[in-house]
């Protein structure tokens, strides 16, 4: 290996495959951990930006990834059915497999360009490579992949197989000894205990209904429980949490000769599309091919209904996606309801919710024909604060790159960081006394971009708030201002909670719908919405000793009531009059029609 000309590519944070001495190419900033910092930083090297920074390059990915999924499920629709011997329709399987497979496209998209960049950008390099095979597990369901996706290990093997295939003559190999062996998780089989006293209640009401049978489904809908109640008997049902749904799914073992009843030898247009037709037979959840038979067993004591709504298990739960495909197959009608919202972005899970649902409920003023805007279910009202901290909320996503979306996703996260890190320079010795971050995800110190340890590097332990074990309310009751990262919930939260607010995100990262257009530029006029660091932080800097002044300006107050026109705050209305009304028109018009 001749150290002088080649680049060493490392592709991940594994250090046993950063070599000796050689001049590094990362390829990207997920390889560098903050908490190794220490072992990067001594090394040589130069690191690959992110192929979605280009973001005129992610509105045409999108695009295509969308095409292209819509041919990719057509082509697994057949394939399901052949392989399972059943005959469910296009939008069956776009329920059960949609939410794995609108992540899983652009996840081996986004890890196919980075490596043609790298390619085409350089003509010596080399890589080290396990000399034992060791090869990708599936994940056992949706959740199990979200995790595996930004896995070191599970990514390392990716990247060998996408260069591997492109046979490139400007990259070399070298052989030595790696453990690369990855462990897939299956939810435990007492998960359910947890639930011991709802399941028991719950267990009592289904006995009551011997016919199995309800006009409406309402799971995981987000209403606080005593609301979900008044609401369900408001149309003349029994209240139900529908523990039945969380049932533990038998785990399966990994049969390749089923697989390979998955045919491959369908054409696509480009050495990419062959790629991922050859390894997506392999990659498909084993709950959805081995374990799919005990996912159909479990539906069998569930109820029937004529609505379903959900505003999380039609992601998460497979026993729902499975029960309300087969539900709505039947004639149900699906109702998906936002769990979040505020600013909608223009780039979300190729449109998957809106396809997949009869009804979408939003929060903000609706923009498609499925779309009606109702009261959020579950939102903060007025808080009382006591008017002491300025806190940052932070924001963090998972170092690899994760589905395709608005925002600063993957390694555009260390300039969401360094956005927010000019901010805190430029605040004044007074402004900083009071002022603290909530890290996003406290429990994660050890992963992700790790931005709480960032934060206390550059400005020492007391920066971090010190509610990071309670709910997020605290950090909110015990401020004076709040400083969101984000234009989603948290910052339609601390607009709803009435403590002064500002956003200071980048725009350029969170392609919005034009929908928001004139409501962003009037949140920017009254300097309630930032994309300058300098900018917010002089302004935070003039009203720090009392934001009240500034937010009960009649121009800003003027901003904010825009912004619950637009965005869907219905305070002065009963919040479950108006959902009791809109099922009951819902199950009115089934009969109609």
């Amino acid at each position: 290996m001749n150290k002088d000309n080649e680049l060493l590519l490392v592709t991940t944070a594994l250090e046993s495959t950063w070599g000796e001495g050689q001049n590094i190419l990362f390829l990207g900033e997920w390889c560098k951990k903050f908490s190794r910092r220490h072992a990067w930083k001594k090394k040589s090297s130069m690191t690959q930006t992110s192929d979605w920074s280009d973001r005129a390059k992610l509105a045409n990915d999108y695009e295509y990834i969308s095409e292209l999924y819509e041919r990719v499920l057509a082509w697994l629709v057949v394939e399901m059915n052949y392989l399972h011997k059943v005959n469910h329709t296009s939008r069956y399987w776009r329920i059960v497999i949609g939410p794995w497979l609108l992540t899983y496209i652009p996840v081996i998209w986004n890890r196919w360009e980075e490596i043609r960049r790298v390619l085409s950008e350089n003509d010596n390099i080399s890589t080290f490579i396990p000399d034992m095979k060791y090869v990708r597990p599936p994940a056992f369901n949706y959740q199990n992949s979200m995790n595996l996706m930004v896995d070191d290990k599970w990514n390392y093997l990716l990247f060998i197989e996408i260069l591997k295939r492109m046979k490139s003559d400007r990259i070399s190999f070298y052989q030595i000894p790696i453990e690369v062996n990855i462990r897939t998780t299956t939810p435990a089989k007492n998960k359910i205990i947890k639930y011991n006293i709802s399941t028991i209640i719950d267990g009592l009401l289904d006995k009551l209904n011997y016919k199995n049978s309800y006009k409406v489904v309402l799971h995981a809908s987000y209403f606080p429980t005593y609301e979900l109640i008044r609401l369900m008997f408001s149309i003349g049902s029994i209240p139900r949490l529908f523990m039945k749904f969380n049932v533990p799914i038998q785990s399966s073992k990994f049969d390749s000769k089923l697989r390979s009843t998955i045919r491959s030898d369908i054409k696509f247009k480009s050495p990419f599309e062959t790629f991922l037709i050859d390894i997506i037979g392999k990659d498909l959840p084993i709950v959805h091919v081995e374990g799919y038979r005990d996912l159909i067993g479990k539906i069998k004591q569930l109820p029937k209904t004529q609505i379903i709504m959900t505003a999380v298990s039609h992601f998460t739960n497979e026993v729902f996606k499975v029960w309300s495909a087969k539900r709505v197959e039947d004639g149900a009608t699906l109702i998906i309801s936002s769990h979040g919202g505020s600013l909608t972005e223009k780039y979300r899970d190729l449109n998957h919710e809106n396809i997949i649902s009869d009804i979408k409920v939003v929060w903000s003023r609706p923009y498609l024909k499925n779309h009606i805007q109702l009261p959020p279910q579950k939102i903060i009202g007025k808080l009382k604060t006591n008017r002491k901290k300025i806190t940052l909320i932070g924001l963090e996503f998972p170092r690899y790159t994760e589905r395709i979306k608005s925002g600063p996703d993957g390694p555009l996260m260390l300039e969401e960081f360094e956005q927010k890190k000019e901010f805190i320079d430029n605040l004044s010795d007074r402004t900083r006394s009071d002022f603290v971050v909530r890290p996003p995800y406290p429990e994660r110190g050890d992963g992700g971009w790790e931005t709480s340890d960032r934060y206390k590097d550059l400005y020492g332990d007391d920066i971090i708030s010190i509610n990071t074990s309670a709910k997020l309310i605290d950090d909110y009751q015990s401020s004076r201002l709040i400083i969101c990262s984000y234009p989603q919930t948290t910052f339609s939260e601390a607009m709803h909670s009435e403590i002064p607010t500002i956003l200071l995100y980048l725009d350029e990262c969170w392609e919005l719908q034009p929908l928001f257009d004139d409501l962003i530029k009037k949140l920017k006029s009254e300097k309630i919405i930032f994309s300058s660091s300098y900018e917010a932080a002089i302004h935070v800097n003039s009203i720090q000793e009392d934001p009240y002044i500034w937010w009960n300006q009649e121009s800003v107050i003027e901003a904010r009531e825009m912004f619950f026109d637009v965005c869907g705050w219905n305070a002065g209305k009963d919040k479950i009059t108006e959902w009791s009304n809109f099922l009951k028109k819902t199950l009115k018009n089934r009969k109609l029609n």
